[in-house]
C-alpha cells in the first residue's frame, strides 16, 4: 500500500472545470480577435489606418481556424453556405421594383 491517496471526485472535477475554463477563455479570446480583425475593415478613401477587407477575413479565419477541428469548420462554412444560398434565391425572386440597393 502507498501513502498516496486516491484524487476524489470532487477533485478531478475540479481539474476539469479549470481546463474547461481554461479552454473557454481561449476560445473566447480568439472570437474577439476575429472580431477585432473584422472591426477594423476600413476601405473608404481618404481614411487614415484602411485595412482591407480581404485581409482583415484572412487574419480573423487564421486566429479562428487553431481553434476549430476540420469537421467543425466545415459545418460552419455549410451552414453559412446554405443561408447566402438561401438569401439569393429570395433577392432572385423578389420583383425588380421591390429590391433595395
Amino acid at each position: 500500500m502507498t501513502d498516496e491517496t486516491p484524487q476524489t471526485t470532487n477533485e478531478a472535477a475540479g481539474g476539469q472545470s479549470r481546463a474547461e475554463g481554461a479552454n473557454l477563455t481561449a476560445v473566447l479570446d480568439a472570437i474577439a480577435t476575429a472580431y477585432g480583425y473584422l472591426w477594423h475593415v476600413n476601405n473608404e478613401p481618404g481614411t487614415p489606418n484602411q485595412y482591407r477587407p480581404e485581409r482583415a477575413a484572412y487574419e480573423a479565419r487564421k486566429v479562428l481556424r487553431e481553434l476549430l477541428t476540420h469537421e467543425q469548420r466545415g459545418n460552419g462554412i455549410n451552414r453559412v453556405r446554405a443561408e447566402i444560398m438561401a438569401a439569393n434565391a429570395l433577392v432572385s425572386e423578389c420583383p425588380e421594383g421591390i429590391r433595395s440597393t
